[in-house]
């Protein structure tokens, strides 16, 4: 809304408001004027004709009577007529003989013995009802019912208050007319001009501005020529109103502003060379912090490289050494027990060969008599000694014993090959079936107690592979993954899959534990990242595990986990080595 339109609503509003309550006013009182004229007029009418008709009631002179109520009836502010006879000799309060009169519709009306309730018209007929007395020296002769209409007088009032209404309009709008051409000649007019001045004035200034931000200096014949501008818009300084001095003032600033621009100018120019000295060190500066930060760059990466690697190889050391350590206490004392255990079962066949001789052969070749004596005592003992459970029994206790050692023997084995420290670089060819099989072995007593372990073995040819680290490396993830399960206080379960293709072995562990979130996922495999609370882990074991992995097999390993549901590992090992990757692995 432009000010023009708000000065004008501001003026005209209080206006209307006072011509609209003069109006209101007018028509009050031209309203009460027309009522009280209208109840003059009812009045004379009803007294006039209640005394005129006095005589023609007295001489019963009804034709007469009839034509005044009918011309009475004619005229549009009356609706009609009765009158209301008494019978002869009767007083006011006596039943009336006769009803007289016209009403609207019905004209001519004389009805007897009926009251005048019975043939009065509707109330909606009529708007005021008149009583008049008639009587003759002192007699009373009947009652005159005068009906009265107002229609006319509200279709007058109405037109009187649309005439007022529409004069009113026109005076409203021919004075809104007047006040707006005034305002928009005194006011909008010179506020335009001065608009289009600050116009020009921020051209100028949007140019003097983008020069700056081109780092250019400030050519004085661009600042504004404010007199031409002045004398270019039609604006008159001169003017000793508010919109001159509105403009003087506008003026000043501008003027104001041009001379701070110049200042600026050469501020910005001073500011200019000083920034381009800092900038000339500042870039010299970080140069060398960028070499120097290269250099740590490179001597932190190589430090973890190496830290990581002898981490591993001390690691791998250690155990290497415990488990040949181990191997060898527990190989010698397995050797010789399996070798009694042969010599015993041997011993044992022996002994029952001699005692089937003896009760065969022995006892057979003695005299009859000897024989059944023999045989009984034989019996005695054999009963005493519960022979027959002993030949049952002890061969069977042999061969438990024998599958024992034989079971600690593949132990002490699978020690020796996952802990071997001479082959740290060498590659075989590998079951990778039986590599996870020794795994779970070496492992089972980590397991056990937390999850159930499902082992689907696919058809999977032999890899090239480190028989220790790749043994390194699924031992991790099966210890990990009962960690995960043990830390959701549920039994769980741990699937493992192998699987081949033409190119790659696939190895999938899945477990059911406590999973992993996107942050950790995203940082799983970073030197020195763990989840195991202070003290229970180093951050190294996936680490190792990738570099063993990737670099050292030219493989893969990824990740998929969720909260709640569990994680999923998968390697993938290459079934044919590059020579050149080979070497350097």
């Amino acid at each position: 809304m432009s000010l023009v339109t708000r000065l004008s609503l501001v003026i005209l509003v209080p206006f209307l408001v006072l011509y609209t309550a003069y109006i209101l006013t007018e028509m009050y009182r031209s309203r009460e004027a027309a009522h009280q004229e209208f109840e003059q007029y009812a009045n004379s009418l009803a007294t006039i004709t209640a005394q005129s008709t006095t005589a023609v009631i007295w001489n019963l002179d009804y034709p007469t009577l009839l034509d005044a109520t009918n011309s009475l009836s004619e005229d549009s502010r009356v609706a009609g007529v009765l009158f209301n006879l008494y019978a002869s000799g009767a007083d006011a309060s006596s039943e009336s003989f006769l009803v007289v009169g016209s009403l609207p519709g019905r004209s001519n009306i004389i009805e007897e013995g009926r009251t005048l309730a019975e043939i009065e018209p509707d109330t909606t007929e009529y708007s005021h009802l008149l009583t008049r007395e008639v009587n003759m020296h002192g007699r009373p002769l009947g009652t005159a019912h005068f009906y009265f209409r107002d229609q006319e007088i509200r279709n007058q009032l109405a037109q009187e208050a649309k005439a007022l209404v529409g004069l009113a309009g026109l005076f409203i709008l021919s004075y809104l007319a007047t006040v707006f051409w005034m305002l928009n000649r005194y006011f909008k007019r010179p506020f335009h001009r001065v608009h289009s001045l600050a116009l020009a004035f921020l051209d100028t200034f949007t140019t003097i501005q983008s020069r700056f931000e081109q780092g250019r200096e400030l050519d004085p014949e661009l600042l504004p020529d404010t007199d031409a501008l002045l004398r270019q818009k039609g604006i008159k300084e001169v003017r000793k109103d508010e919109v001159g001095d509105f403009t003087r003032s506008f003026v000043t600033m501008v003027n104001t502003f041009s001379i701070l621009l110049t200042e600026l100018s050469q501020h910005a120019r001073v500011i200019r060379e000083m920034n381009e000295s800092l900038e000339e060190r500042i870039d010299e500066r970080t140069r060398e912090l960028q070499s120097s930060n290269k250099a740590l760059s490179s001597s932190l990466r190589v430090l973890k490289q190496t830290q990581a690697t002898l981490v591993q190889q001390e690691k791998l050391a250690s155990i290497g050494q415990l488990a040949a350590g181990v191997a060898h206490e527990i190989n010698n004392p397995i050797g010789y027990i399996g070798s009694n255990l042969n010599r015993l079962q041997e011993y044992f066949a022996d002994i029952q060969t001699l005692l089937n001789r003896i009760e065969q052969d022995i006892i057979a070749g003695l005299p009859p008599e000897e024989q059944s004596e023999a045989i009984a005592r034989l019996d005695a003992v054999k009963a005493e000694l519960d022979y027959e459970f002993l030949m049952e029994d002890l061969p069977d206790l042999l061969n438990d014993c024998r599958e024992g050692s034989d079971r600690v023997r593949d132990i002490v084995q699978n020690l020796k090959d996952y802990s071997r420290t001479d082959n740290g670089t060498r590659k075989t060819d590998a079951d990778l079936n039986d590599l996870i099989t020794r795994a779970l072995k070496l492992v089972w007593n980590e397991l056990k107690y937390d999850c159930d372990v499902q082992f689907d073995e696919g058809d999977v040819p032999r890899v090239p592979v480190n028989v220790g680290q790749i043994g390194q490396v699924v031992s991790n993830l099966l210890i990990n993954a009962s960690h995960a399960i043990r830390s959701t206080e549920k039994h769980g379960s741990i699937h493992i899959r192998t699987w081949a293709d033409d190119q790659d072995a696939w190895i999938e562990v899945e477990d059911t534990g406590c999973g992993m979130s996107e942050d950790t996922l995203a940082k799983v495999f970073d030197p020195f990242f763990t989840t195991k609370p202070v003290g229970q882990g180093t951050g190294l074991g996936m680490n190792i595990s990738w570099d063993i992995i990737v670099n050292k097999h030219q493989g893969h390993i990824g990740v998929e986990s969720e909260v709640g549901r569990g994680t999923v590992f998968t390697l993938r090992l290459p079934l044919r080595v590059e020579a050149e990757l080979e070497a350097s692995a």
